[in-house]
């Protein structure tokens, strides 16, 4: 028996595997990372030695952050605690990981995300405000008001063997808009 379906009857049934993948994937590292989390208070491995979601590198003047993950939808069908957490604890680890204090007073955040395929995506809806309360939790950034943080989300060159989300947050420029109209007006 030969079932026909209709073009949104395959995207809606696609939709719902990609969710519940997503969600699983989710449920295993919050698993692994409550058994870190076990071990660590038992004193068996170091918090250095912890698997986490990303890494960071800081050269005195740029931090870095690699995500192995695309940011997600700010609304989809995964319980957004695992989401949060996810990507909260995983940025807010890797920066601790580094050993040395980081933070800005005002900053400028610029989140580039790397697809695995060339789809169109909405910057607004992307869940940036997990990767700003990392950065607020890791005391990167003093809060996340108007007057201590601007966003730049951009998307980068898809990466279907490297899917990634890229964080930079450096001091920001006193006078970001002159800088970026001179640097259009040299091109």
């Amino acid at each position: 028996m030969e079932i026909d379906y209709t073009s949104a009857q395959m995207r809606e049934m696609l939709d719902v595997i990609y969710s519940h993948s997503h969600e699983l994937s989710l449920l295993a590292w919050n698993a692994i990372q409550r058994r870190q989390d076990e071990l660590e208070w038992a004193g068996k491995i170091n918090p250095a030695d912890r698997k986490i979601a990303a890494e960071a590198e800081y050269d005195g003047q740029i931090l870095k952050i690699v995500v192995q993950d695309v940011l997600p939808r700010r609304k989809n069908d995964v319980p957004g605690s695992l989401l949060r957490r996810y990507w909260e604890d995983g940025v807010a680890q890797a920066i601790c990981n580094l050993g040395i204090p980081v933070s800005f007073e005002k900053a400028l955040c610029i989140i580039t995300m790397h697809a695995p395929r060339n789809v169109g995506w909405d910057v607004d809806n992307r869940a940036v405000s997990y990767v700003i309360n990392a950065l607020r939790v890791a005391r990167v950034i003093p809060g996340d008001e108007w007057d201590k943080l601007s966003l730049l989300v951009l998307g980068g060159e898809p990466d279907k063997k490297n899917p990634r989300t890229e964080i930079v947050v450096m001091k920001h420029l006193t006078n970001i808009m002159e800088t970026l109209a001179s640097m259009t007006s040299q091109s």
